[in-house]
């Protein structure tokens, strides 16, 4: 609960701690589901982030992101397709910024304007975490609730554009220390699911604007 004497510091601690000891540890969080991945080959983190497929236990499911995902016939067939063609150059990304660049340079083109950031940044997350792959974020990526997120935090955005949609992780340090102990792929997560708190706390009668995603 917010309360009106709570710091700004005690306010992201407070956030901080509870991503830590449950959003995380959720094996349906955005975090939680790349334990799936990281016991793939390539090819099957390709086949399998293209839909947003992950798996707990015996059963199959699909990340909440997918309704973001385009919905007409066969655009994430042609995604996943693409980038089979590429595994050689995503087996040899030195980074997860080359890996980025490279599903986004691959895909886009595929139903032009229905894929979207969000796409480019989860598939390439996903396939970052397969064992023969292993990038993670080294930026803060924001699409989407993140940005609306990060929006409603009040810092400072001007470094971020759609064509580099990502801005660096100690951004966040002046909120409050307490960010230094998350990735930069978790301070992403935790801006999109607790972004309705965020802008509570920092007495916004409503969200900010969600831009649509251009290409």
């Amino acid at each position: 609960m917010v309360t009106a004497q709570m710091t700004v510091d005690q306010f992201y601690h407070r956030l901080i701690d509870w991503y830590l000891q449950e959003e995380r540890t959720n094996p349906h969080s955005q975090i939680g589901q790349l334990a799936f991945y990281r016991i793939l080959s390539l090819q099957q983190a390709i086949d399998n982030a293209v839909f947003g497929r992950y798996t707990v236990g015996d059963l199959q499911y699909f990340s909440t992101h997918y309704k973001y995902f385009p919905q007409h016939v066969g655009a994430q067939e042609k995604a996943r397709d693409r980038l089979l063609k590429i595994e050689p150059a995503l087996l040899g990304a030195k980074d997860f910024m080359e890996l980025y660049g490279l599903v986004r340079t691959a895909t886009q083109s595929v139903a032009p304007g229905k894929l979207s950031l969000l796409f480019f940044y989860d598939t390439a997350l996903r396939i970052g975490a397969s064992a023969s792959v292993g990038h993670e974020p080294d930026n803060v990526f924001l699409q989407r609730g993140a940005l609306t997120g990060a929006r409603a935090t009040g810092i400072s955005l001007a470094e971020r554009t759609d064509e580099k949609p990502y801005i660096k992780a100690h951004v966040f340090y002046q909120l409050s220390n307490r960010f230094r102990d998350l990735k930069p792929m978790d301070i992403e997560t935790l801006l999109c699911v607790k972004t309705g708190e965020i802008a509570a706390f920092h007495n916004l009668k409503q969200l900010p604007e969600q831009p649509e995603e251009r290409l």
